[in-house]
Formats: C-alpha cells, structure tokens, sequence
C-alpha cells in the first residue's frame, strides 16, 4: 500500500495548519523562501504535494532555489 508524504514523514494536520499559519505572517519575498524550505524540510521537496497541502503554488516552492 502506498503512504503518502505527510504519513511517510509524520506530518499531523495540526502541524500543516501551523505551517500554514505561521508562513501567512512572513512578508513577501521572504515567505516565497520559507514556502521553498518547507517544502524541503517536511514534503521531500516534493512542490505539488505542497500546492496540495497547502494550497502554495508550484512556482513559490521554488524559492529555496534561489
């Protein structure tokens, strides 16, 4: 059976609601690096898994690239 990311790396609904939260407060472009380092840390880098997470485009989890 395949598990997603969030269970693969224990991610709670909770945690992502956090996340979510404390990333609205960062200013932009600031927030598109923080976006970026979450998907890394937490989703794999795995950048649709975060747009359906967290509804963040692909393109703004890209900013640990830069």
């Amino acid at each position: 059976m395949k598990t997603s990311t969030l269970d693969r790396n224990g991610i709670s609904t909770e945690l992502v609601s956090l996340v979510s939260r404390l990333v609205d407060l960062i200013p932009w472009p600031e927030r598109r690096r923080a976006m970026g380092d979450v998907t890394l840390s937490l989703l794999d880098g795995k950048h649709r898994v975060a747009e359906d997470v967290f509804g963040w485009g692909r393109s703004n989890c890209a900013g640990w690239n830069q």
